[in-house]
């Protein structure tokens, strides 16, 4: 339904399951005849050699990657022209909207709430859900944006985005995945 009207789509990811398994994301979804160019924001691995080769392994299952390196326009752009952009939205920041995430404040990555504003996308969360030895369920819900005014406030963006990682977190707290203490 997000695709319907040709303005693409701003995917949150949650460190959660096989969450790498997510560049396999453009056949799951071809397979449930949803068909829409996919990408993902990442940050590059400092070694240069092994950022190399795992970015040829993510893009070719044919997920896109856009970085930091590729500024703010390109991945809106991609947006607009009816693609998918995944952020893992859960990442621990030095900088960011200080935002409550399960009771607690921490801060938040603005960028997703970002691009919605400047691209006018839906927003949607996505769930992986263990349910058997090596199966998953995904679940992809739009993030509710009737309340959000026309212009919202960068703190209110990210405390939307939070509350919709909450609920798919709520979802299934054991497929949760931190190393690093993100409160």
């Amino acid at each position: 339904e997000a695709l319907q009207y040709g303005k693409g789509a701003i995917m949150l990811l949650s460190h959660m399951g096989p969450w790498e398994v997510l560049t396999h994301l453009p056949q799951i979804a071809a397979g449930h005849g949803v068909v829409a160019p996919l990408a993902a924001m990442y940050r590059p691995l400092n070694n240069t050699y092994l950022d190399r080769w795992m970015h040829r392994q993510r893009e070719a299952m044919g997920t896109r990657l856009f970085s930091r390196r590729d500024g703010f326009h390109r991945p809106v752009d991609f947006i607009r022209k009816g693609g998918v952009l995944g952020i893992l939205a859960d990442q621990k920041m030095r900088q960011g909207e200080r935002v409550p995430f399960f009771g607690l404040e921490c801060k938040t990555s603005p960028i997703a709430g970002l691009f919605h504003r400047r691209s006018g996308a839906p927003m949607l969360a996505l769930s992986i859900e263990t349910v058997g030895f090596a199966k998953w369920k995904l679940t992809v819900d739009s993030v509710d944006l009737t309340e959000v005014p026309d212009q919202p406030s960068r703190e209110a963006l990210c405390l939307l985005c939070n509350q919709a990682l909450e609920q798919v977190l709520a979802r299934s707290p054991c497929d949760g995945f931190w190393l690093s203490k993100r409160f």
